[in-house]
């Protein structure tokens, strides 16, 4: 599932990815983050650097068009799924969608 801001000079992006299966949330975030680097490759020619701070969080930049851009990816464990759950932003608007991004974690529980 996908959710973006829309209008002229909009960056916010969440993606949702949901594997029902028993897989950890370091493989997760590891799969993930290959997937995510070729398709950055392949279709925009550009690399990702990515910083992990956790087994299950990791933070990336990489510049488009001369705009930096910054995202995360964090990897959380429910019952019968493993969810990964992407964040991506133009660096200039961070604090437009810093809010909205911390509602979107803050209300995402696994029942």
């Amino acid at each position: 599932m996908n959710c973006e801001k829309s209008g002229a000079d909009e960056s916010g992006l969440a993606i949702f990815k949901i594997k029902n299966s028993f897989i950890s949330e370091e493989s997760m975030l590891a799969s993930l983050k290959k997937y995510f680097q070729q398709i950055q490759q392949n279709e925009h020619g550009l690399t990702v650097d990515f910083v992990d701070k956790k087994n299950s969080l990791t933070e990336y930049e990489f510049t488009v068009q001369g705009s930096k851009h910054q995202g995360s990816i964090e990897t959380k464990k429910c019952p019968s799924s493993t969810v990964g759950i992407f964040f991506q932003e133009a660096k200039d608007d961070h604090s437009k969608n810093k809010d909205d991004f911390e509602k979107i974690m803050n209300s995402f529980t696994c029942s």
